[in-house]
């Protein structure tokens, strides 16, 4: 997309979700996991135009079909409103993030993608779900499978199981079928004299707007405040079976809100700093929420004392098993 400096169409939208929602079944329902960072920079193309899921480093194991996780993890526009909320999820937050995937290869952009992440995570469980910017230029079946992706309540969102039976999906080509825009994006890669000049790095400037951070798993914007990436630590016919070959990644854009990019490797694994905020649970400043309004900040104020109270019934509730009887 990046390298092309265009979005995908909606019949190459629906084979990465097809492939992707069959990776997401298999973690979901065999290993029972997880993945807790789908997005577009998380799917790997191969040379053949197969798409795997990629980056495992922040799943989550489930011990039961019920079972439920508490950790804030992921990359801020990407998460599920329970995700922020911190009120327990589970494999219904992956299908969420799939949906604002979805959103990102047809714009080239993640919604909420022009505020700071930091706002973005406090206007996810408060706003509406989101939708298309211009829904009537796409098709009735591609706007109702994001409808069933982005329901707010994870109780009434659809599983990986339903989506793969889809009109949507069930009438996506083969992988096959993007075998073309493979072959055009590495020609374009060889005609620019490489991957970073295609994608507009410039090597011998670190302070240029596109330039990869070689610490992070974000692209810098230009503006170190804007700056964001992952909180955390993937044959030539129209088969399902995958491919053990890689052709790279469908990486984060130039303005580091996570747009498909094709690159071969990925840079290291690096906490960004809202996640030590998040995770540290320190005072924001003043200037972390000046841009937010009245409703937004009492909606955040609602936040802290629902989970200070939960946290304190866990606290009485581990406290009266230790009173316990031993057998």
């Amino acid at each position: 997309m990046c390298v092309l400096d265009r979005p995908l169409d909606e019949e190459q939208i629906a084979v990465v979700c097809k492939f992707a929602l069959k990776g997401l079944q298999y973690l979901h329902n065999k290993m029972h996991k997880i993945h807790r960072d789908i997005k577009a920079g998380n799917i790997l193309l191969n040379q053949r135009g197969r798409a795997k899921l990629a980056d495992f480093g922040v799943a989550g194991h489930l011990a039961d079909a019920n079972a439920k996780r508490m950790t804030v993890i992921g990359t801020p526009f990407w998460m599920a409103p329970e995700v922020v909320r911190e009120v327990g999820y589970d494999t219904k937050a992956d299908i969420w993030s799939l949906g604002i995937t979805a959103i990102e290869m047809a714009e080239m952009n993640p919604p909420h993608s022009n505020m700071h992440p930091m706002r973005a995570i406090f206007l996810i469980p408060t706003r509406d779900p989101p939708t298309l910017t211009e829904q009537s230029e796409w098709s009735d079946d591609f706007n109702d499978f994001l409808a069933c992706c982005l329901v707010k309540d994870p109780e009434e969102r659809w599983s990986a199981d339903e989506l793969l039976k889809h009109p949507f999906i069930k009438k996506a080509r083969g992988p096959g079928f993007l075998q073309p825009l493979v072959d055009e994006t590495m020609q374009a890669i060889e005609d620019a004299g490489g991957r970073d000049k295609a994608m507009g790095y410039d090597e011998t400037n670190p302070n240029t707007l596109g330039q990869r951070s070689t610490g992070d798993n974000y692209v810098s914007s230009g503006d170190d405040s804007e700056s964001y990436g992952t909180m955390r630590r993937a044959p030539d016919t129209d088969s399902d079976d995958y491919s053990d070959d890689e052709f790279g990644t469908m990486r984060p854009a130039k303005n580091a809100d996570g747009s498909v990019r094709i690159s071969k490797s990925q840079s290291k694994d690096s906490t960004p700093a809202f996640l030590k905020h998040i995770q540290s649970k320190q005072n924001a400043s003043a200037q972390d929420f000046s841009g937010m309004s009245v409703d937004e900040l009492k909606e955040l104020k609602r936040q802290l004392v629902s989970q200070k109270a939960q946290k304190i019934q866990e606290i009485r509730e581990r406290y009266k098993k230790l009173q316990l009887p031993v057998d």
